[in-house]
């Protein structure tokens, strides 16, 4: 029990893991700002059911891939994959942009910083493999 409390407590010291849950607040504040407003209202990111799917996966691979700190390898490609699904996401921001006539939010580019910061994590992760698999190379 002792030792796993002090991997937690190891976990949330990497840089990395700052950047991911840095990330998951960017998209969790995504639950209480509007997307964009018009003459008839705001329009919050949870009226499209398509950008609330998409919301809730990326915040749930990005809690997961906390999570998987003796996984590196998983890390990785979880980072991947979530900056295609925020890419995505991104995307589907910028296609309202371009057809609605509103004016939008600053958190219209949050999945864009989320993108950045997911992939410096996944460069960092990167790094603590490579440091892994050479202090076992130097060992054997």
């Amino acid at each position: 029990m002792r030792q796993e409390i002090c991997n937690f407590i190891l976990m949330l010291q990497r840089i990395q893991t700052l950047y991911l849950l840095f990330t998951c607040g960017l998209l969790v504040s995504l639950f209480f700002i509007p997307v964009y407003e018009t003459a008839g209202g705001a329009t919050a990111y949870s009226d499209y059911a398509g950008l609330l799917a998409l919301l809730i996966l990326s915040i749930a691979i990005s809690l997961g891939t906390v999570f998987l700190y003796r996984r590196r390898t998983w890390q990785i490609r979880l980072c991947t994959f979530n900056s295609i699904v925020l890419t995505g996401f991104q995307g589907w921001i910028a296609y309202y942009f371009f057809t609605t006539e509103a004016v939008f939010s600053i958190s219209a580019v949050f999945p864009l910083v989320a993108v950045i910061l997911t992939v410096i994590a996944s460069q960092h992760i990167a790094r603590d493999e490579a440091k892994v698999r050479n202090t076992e190379r130097i060992r054997n």
